[in-house]
């Protein structure tokens, strides 16, 4: 498996298990919220969770919006320096449309897309020093077509192909 689709991997997980992080509404300590059957509720209601939840998860801040206990608009993972490291939107509970991924000195390090919370469509990584570093698309989470990797000083380097996530040729570039 490829850094890259680890590291997709690893932001999916970490968007998944910060719904079982007990979060409070924006700016609360966090302990009055739980997780219960896939949704979100206020301790004492029977009814679920509604508002902005603002709570810790491995040290970062992370912010996102709950609506009838389900994660549902914007989702934002803070680094501990308090520049944004992950902006992206959820629907019921699911990561959709365009996400972004920066650096923690504010530079974009990826962005692409999520259809159904799987990777989908074009994805850009860049270098530090903002130069493209790799491009390709997804298709329901698998890469697939040409993917092109590039040098830190912007050259291309090398080409590959997918078909289902399986890599079916590579080609050095000239």
């Amino acid at each position: 498996m490829n850094y890259y689709h680890k590291y997709i991997s690893k932001i999916i997980i970490l968007s998944i298990a910060v719904v079982s992080f007990s979060c409070g509404e924006k700016y609360d300590s966090g302990r009055d919220l739980y997780t219960k059957d896939g949704l979100i509720y206020k301790i004492g209601e029977k009814k679920p969770f509604t508002g902005i939840v603002k709570g810790k998860a491995n040290k970062k801040v992370v912010e996102y919006e709950v609506k009838n206990g389900l994660k549902d608009g914007e989702f934002i993972l803070y680094f501990t320096n308090g520049n944004v490291e992950i902006k992206g939107k959820i629907v019921d509970g699911e990561n959709e449309g365009e996400w972004n991924y920066y650096y923690a000195n504010k530079s974009l390090q990826s962005q692409g897309g999520f259809k159904n919370d799987l990777v989908d469509g074009k994805w850009v990584w860049y270098f530090p020093n903002g130069n493209l570093k790799e491009e390709g698309k997804y298709v329901d989470g698998k890469r697939e077509g040409e993917w092109l990797s590039y040098n830190d000083d912007g050259g291309l380097y090398i080409k590959r192909y997918f078909k289902d996530n399986v890599m079916t040729d590579s080609v050095l570039a000239k």
